[in-house]
């Protein structure tokens, strides 16, 4: 009693191949549009950052009316942002001259992942800011932001800072 001719396969076999080859497409597919939701809310994050960068720089400039002496006032002003909803940052590096004080600061924003199975529900987006204040008047300071690029280093950044002189 034989089966069949040898060498072909049943056809409830090649269901089955048909089947399980349609799931992982399915589960592909499914992967690939995570992936891509992730990437595009990272990148609404990442830009976010540069919002509250420029705020900040707005508040400080309003705020003060004159520069900050300390990085503790700085600080505190960062707090004060965050808890007016200006997002998390991290002052890596405060510099007071006569009429420029400069800030390294590091943003962060905070972004819900797609895909939450392999890894945290949250991800963050980090990018690290220069921003200068220059007094240009005694009631007046005017702030010039520079966004660094999200392979760049804030704690690198505040060493070339002080480490040049200033």
């Amino acid at each position: 009693m034989s089966s069949g001719p040898r060498g072909r396969s049943a056809p409830w076999a090649k269901a089955l191949g048909a089947l399980i080859g349609m799931v992982l497409l399915g589960v592909v597919a499914v992967f690939v549009s995570q992936q891509f939701t992730d990437s595009r809310r990272k990148d609404a994050a990442f830009r976010e950052t540069e919002e509250y960068a420029q705020r900040h720089a707005r508040r400080m400039s309003a705020r003060s009316g004159m520069l900050l002496t300390d990085k503790r006032a700085v600080e505190a002003k960062l707090e004060e942002d965050k808890r007016e909803g200006a997002g998390m940052a991290l002052l890596y590096a405060f510099v007071r001259e006569e009429s420029t004080a400069t800030e390294i600061v590091r943003f962060t924003q905070p972004y819900e992942r797609a895909m939450r199975l392999l890894g945290p529900a949250t991800g963050t987006a980090d990018r690290c800011f220069t921003i200068v204040y220059r007094a240009v008047g005694t009631p007046s300071v005017t702030a010039d932001v520079t966004a660094h690029g999200s392979d760049v280093s804030c704690a690198r950044i505040a060493e070339e800072l002080n480490g040049t002189g200033r």
